[in-house]
């Protein structure tokens, strides 16, 4: 009967551990999303592969909390540049000055 007992009490401890685990990882996650503790700087790199239009979608879908955003973009890919400057046109419209700043210096 002891043996049981200190089994039951031992799954009872892990099980306290396990739950106290979770609930701080959980915690941990919720204070390192962007927005939760001010803005997040994002570093965008285009080059002339050909991936453009998936990485600029992937930065319109990011909140405002993604700011500012910086974009490294390679010299022989001015048609990356321009699409560049069409999107943040348009994420800052009837807003200010938009936080991009646009790098075209980059050697391929």
């Amino acid at each position: 009967m002891d043996l049981c007992c200190g089994a039951v009490a031992a799954l009872f401890a892990l099980g306290c551990i396990l739950i106290a685990s979770v609930l701080l990882v959980l915690r941990r996650n919720e204070a390192g999303k962007a927005g939760g503790q001010g803005a997040v700087s994002v570093l965008v790199v285009l080059g002339s592969g050909g991936h453009t239009t998936e990485i600029l979608r992937l930065v319109d879908s990011l909140s405002a909390s993604y700011a500012p955003r910086h974009y490294v973009i390679a010299n022989t890919d001015m048609m990356s540049a321009e699409r560049v400057r069409i999107l943040e046109a348009a994420r800052s419209k009837g807003n200010t000055e938009p936080q991009v700043s646009v790098n075209i210096d980059w050697a391929v």
